[in-house]
């Protein structure tokens, strides 16, 4: 299953003293009721990556990363970044962590649904699919 939406949204556009920055929105998950292999996403010009999570009853949403040189397979899982959520939390990761490609997923569920939403702070001069 494809993630939600299929494009980021530009939500924001600051001024800093590295340059213009704009925070881009997605809607990865949106009532997920089981498990998914998600998405991978190039990250290339990404400045920071953060992700809500609201989950009710029984699912696991899980970050995961890749520095291979071409996309994975989304069936493919890579190597966990942060310890997975199992209740509402959220993920955040700054550039210096963030691998070439990442994904969200979601996996054992018995019950309940997610509700996923990330956002991408990323230089104006990269462009997000």
């Amino acid at each position: 299953m494809a993630y939600a939406t299929t494009k980021w949204d530009a939500i924001g556009v600051y001024e800093t003293g590295r340059g213009t920055v704009v925070e881009d929105q997605r809607t990865l998950y949106d009532g997920e009721d089981g498990d998914d292999d998600g998405e991978w996403m190039d990250t290339l010009g990404w400045d920071s990556f953060n992700c809500s999570a609201v989950i009710t009853s029984t699912q696991t949403v899980n970050l995961r990363g890749s520095n291979a040189a071409t996309k994975p397979a989304d069936n493919t899982h890579g190597s966990a970044i942060t310890t997975a959520l199992t209740a509402t939390g959220y993920f955040s990761i700054d550039r210096h962590q963030i691998p070439r490609w990442l994904k969200v997923y979601t996996s054992a569920t018995s019950g309940g649904s997610s509700v996923v939403t990330a956002k991408v702070h990323r230089f104006a001069a990269d462009r997000l699919p």
